[in-house]
């Protein structure tokens, strides 16, 4: 049984670097954080590091690029947790062919870039959607 007064918070990419990071400042600012990854062995082995540091840290199966997945965590959050207080959407794609950053040049950036905002708005959008009533606001 998961302790009610506690937020629920869930990073999308958090098996690693910033959206990790992020994970575990929640968690250790009190919350229950639940890490979205793609990779389910990269997101338990996240999830258990957390865990490992005495905090309340649990895998999502999460891939913003197919809805099937936004709606089963969705699902799996409210059945497990009742609610969603905290949606940290932090995924990203970079290109492996194109290199480290410090190597990558300007059209690879530009290229990434266009997914990253562009592509991934819809998906972004149906996060939203099946985790709560509120909508993205662009100013």
């Amino acid at each position: 049984m998961h302790d009610s007064s506690k937020k629920v918070a869930l990073v999308t990419g958090a098996n690693k670097g910033i959206g990790l990071g992020i994970a575990r400042e929640l968690a250790k600012a009190g919350m229950i954080v639940l890490l979205g990854a793609r990779d389910a062995g990269l997101g338990e082995e996240a999830a258990a590091k957390l865990r490992g540091e005495n905090l309340d840290a649990h895998f999502v199966h999460l891939d913003l690029v197919r809805p099937d997945t936004i709606k089963a965590a969705a699902a799996s959050i409210e059945a497990q947790f009742q609610r969603l207080d905290v949606l940290v959407n932090n995924a990203g794609i970079a290109d492996q062919a194109d290199g480290p950053p410090s190597a990558a040049d300007l059209n690879s950036v530009k290229r990434s870039w266009r997914r990253i905002s562009l592509g991934r708005w819809p998906s972004h959008r149906q996060c939203c959607r099946s985790f709560g009533e509120h909508r993205p606001r662009v100013s």
